[in-house]
């Protein structure tokens, strides 16, 4: 993890250096030309804050920006890729609903020479780089965080969600690492949460009825947190953090949502992203790469994050999940 580090912040330092102006020739050679990002759909405000920070970055650069709305559907995010083929978009991103059916409507869409790039979630196949928190150093964050606060056995409930989303996989991965050759941790189980409050509700009542030694429930994504709390605050275990009864609920985003249940006290701790920044680098990546520098560009670009609890987050003058991101800038 240390070597990713060090190689995005030389990145950073390359991409500042030449992120100024827009270079003369690109405008003579197409008056406006457009980049492009397609988003899943519309319930996660990641997205939002990703897709503004790309709209923002890439207008700045001089770029025409067009934002997709995949609406859920596979079928659509892949038109929207194909559109920029047909339409000579130059350079493109998404955040994609499934690692393998984009591929290849990737593969032709760069065979026309242009740049595509993968935000938030891996693609498997030939992208010109991965813009990504890492979120194994997420899990494993959340994991040491809770491993430092319970005294005694851990036995965690691990709301997760589909495993063709790389992300969810690795934050699963990243948690569990904190407790290797830990004999007092106990996985409880890791159901599919579907990305769903209703779900996770339904789930979380279940296992603490058959399972009433769960000490930590973890989110994979913060969106399930709301569906968890209900079903703690309902079996009568959202109770402070002093208490041998209480439920440490974590999870990884730091949507506005989150922030306020840190606030509250309901959530324990979230792992917030900088997605909005990860936007910005991709509209600059896309930029490096048209001005023939994209094979220094390097496959992945890492992003960290902190974790924000109710002890700290007032030391936080910034938080994503504190912006208001509107989703009118989708087509």
């Amino acid at each position: 993890m240390k070597r990713r580090s060090i190689l995005f912040v030389v990145v950073l330092i390359a991409f500042f250096a030449i992120s100024a102006p827009v270079p003369q020739a690109r405008l003579m050679a197409q008056d406006t030309p457009t980049i492009a990002l397609t988003i899943p759909f519309a319930g996660a405000p990641f997205y939002w804050a990703a897709a503004h920070g790309f709209k923002d970055e890439g207008e700045r650069l001089g770029y025409n920006v067009v934002v997709n709305n995949a609406e859920n559907s596979i079928e659509r995010q892949v038109g929207h890729i194909d559109n920029y083929r047909v339409t000579n978009v130059v350079g493109a991103a998404a955040i994609a609903l499934d690692a393998d059916a984009l591929v290849p409507a990737i593969e032709a869409y760069m065979a026309e020479g242009h740049p595509f790039f993968a935000i938030d979630r891996d693609i498997r196949g030939p992208v010109s780089a991965l813009l990504v928190t890492d979120n194994v150093v997420a899990g494993k964050a959340l994991g040491q965080y809770v491993r430092e606060r319970i005294d005694g056995p851990i036995n965690a409930l691990v709301l997760y969600g589909p495993v063709s989303v790389v992300p969810f996989v690795d934050r699963l991965n990243g948690f569990l690492s904190a407790f290797q050759d830990d004999d007092s941790f106990t996985l409880v189980g890791t159901p599919d949460a579907e990305v769903d409050p209703n779900t996770a509700l339904s789930i979380v009542t279940t296992y603490l009825q058959s399972n009433p030694e769960i000490n930590v429930i973890y989110s994979v994504t913060d969106l399930t947190n709301s569906g968890a709390i209900a079903a703690v605050t309902e079996a009568g275990r959202m109770v402070p953090a002093s208490d041998p009864a209480h439920i440490w609920i974590i999870g990884v985003d730091g949507n506005g949502e989150t922030l306020q249940q840190v606030r509250e006290g309901t959530t324990d701790a979230s792992f917030s992203q900088y997605p909005y920044m990860q936007g910005v680098w991709t509209a600059r990546a896309i930029d490096y790469a048209l001005q023939g520098m994209g094979d220094t560009i390097p496959s992945g670009l890492f992003f960290g994050g902190d974790v924000v609890t109710p002890d700290n987050i007032a030391n936080f003058p910034t938080l994503w999940g504190d912006i208001e991101f509107s989703q009118d800038i989708a087509q």
